[in-house]
């Protein structure tokens, strides 16, 4: 029996669920000649869902030109199904339904680049229950192939430094490889390590990379192949250096002098210059001197310590480059001022004999001649002390020294020294 218990010849069934579906209902009916209740047939109760949506289309790429297809699955009684798109993407305001596209699948075929971002939907309706159901929003990508917009363009500098090309180029999924040619775009090969962005940047440029020249071989995923950039040409100038500098020089008043010099560069120019204030201030030197040797005509005792440099500049080095530092040493030949004198004394009193000289690098020795006999150097030892200064001493004269007869040898490097005379 239904509940609550029914009646009347009319069954009203309120509240249909799916539970329900297939349920059979049947009426007894009885009067009072018919005790035994006879049983009507059975009336069966059948529950239709309304449509729903159970498997959703999918977003899609294709490239210029490909086809896709766009499906959903449904459940529902008498189903139908209508496509929509809309131009302006899943947040755009217009739908608008597709004519002829009623399945449960839209093919798209021949994607333009115009339908890139299109949206799609399907709404699906049942002719036994509403309401509609809509479908997700699907999107439409439409890859173009790759092309280079911005070729590579060719760059200068100096070696030492930095260099960089750059590609510009549009499509899906794009791909860079950048090759180098040292022949001239005879041949070409790859970077090592490879170089797999779009922009190249050569650090620390060496003189040998010189009229090297670079392209981009540009993929992607809807190119067959890969495009080649246009070659660029890297154009360096030589940074300067030195390959030979200078070196100190010493010579005598008088003699001529010579510091010499090389360096590398491009645009490579000459400048030297003198200081005469241990380096604090610099000038060129007069007259001005443009090549790599600079001549020193009878030096005077008044350049003596002079310092010298080298300047070259070159196109990379506009404030130029200074070569090591060199002094100039101007000595002069040992001369006396005074002679030693001779000494008269008594036996037993010290004998000092005397000289003043000038010049460069003077070194000291006193001799002695012993009854008219050779010179022989002295030594510091009793009774004589001072051998190697300008001032002998003779300690504690003895009668064996009378007559004796000494002379200093004043040497000097590289000039040349004197010998005095003989006291």
């Amino acid at each position: 029996n239904v509940s609550p218990v029914n009646t009347t010849s009319a069954l009203a069934v309120a509240g249909v669920t799916a539970a329900m579906n297939n349920n059979q209902y049947r009426c007894q009916v009885a009067i009072s000649c018919n005790i035994v209740p006879v049983n009507s047939n059975a009336g069966i109760l059948t529950v239709n869902n309304p449509p729903a949506v159970t498997a959703q289309p999918s977003n899609a790429a294709v490239c210029v030109g490909g086809n896709n297809s766009f499906c959903v699955t449904a459940t529902g009684v008498n189903l139908t199904y209508q496509w929509q798109v809309n131009t302006g993407g899943c947040s755009g305001a217009a739908w608008t339904n597709i004519v002829g596209a009623t399945s449960s699948c839209y093919d798209v075929t021949g994607a333009t680049a115009a339908m890139n971002g299109y949206a799609y939907q399907c709404i699906v309706s049942s002719g036994a229950c509403t309401p509609a159901a809509t479908s997700n929003c699907a999107t439409l990508t439409v890859n173009a192939e790759a092309a280079i917009t911005s070729q590579p363009v060719s760059s200068s500098g100096c070696t030492g430094g930095t260099a960089t090309f750059s590609v510009t180029a549009t499509g899906a999924g794009l791909t860079y490889n950048w090759q180098v040619s040292t022949d001239g775009g005879a041949t070409w090969n790859n970077l090592t390590p490879a170089v797999t962005t779009a922009t190249l940047t050569l650090n620390n440029v060496t003189a040998a990379m010189n009229g090297n020249q670079y392209h981009c071989q540009v993929g992607g995923t809807c190119t067959t192949g890969l495009i080649t950039s246009s070659a660029a040409t890297l154009s360096l100038s030589t940074t300067v250096s030195f390959t030979t500098q200078p070196v100190d020089a010493g010579v005598c008043a008088g003699i001529d002098v010579s510091f010499t010099a090389a360096a590398i560069g491009t645009g490579l120019t000459y400048n030297w210059q003198v200081s005469t204030d241990n380096g604090v201030t610099w000038n060129n030197v007069s007259p001005v001197n443009n090549t790599g040797t600079l001549n020193i005509i009878a030096p005077t005792v008044a350049m003596n310590g002079n310092k010298y440099r080298l300047m070259a500049t070159g196109d990379c080095n506009p404030s130029g480059v200074s070569s090591d530092v060199v002094t100039l040493s101007v000595n002069t030949s040992v001369t006396l001022t005074s002679d030693p004198v001779d000494v008269i004394g008594c036996l037993g009193s010290a004998a000092v004999f005397s000289v003043t000289a000038t010049g460069s690098s003077i070194s000291y020795q006193w001799q002695v001649s012993v009854a008219g006999g050779p010179w022989v150097d002295l030594i510091n030892a009793a009774p004589y002390s001072g051998v190697n200064t300008n001032t002998l001493t003779v300690a504690s004269q003895g009668s064996s020294l009378n007559g004796n007869r000494y002379r200093l040898n004043a040497s000097g490097a590289p000039c040349g020294g004197v010998v005095t005379s003989a006291s």
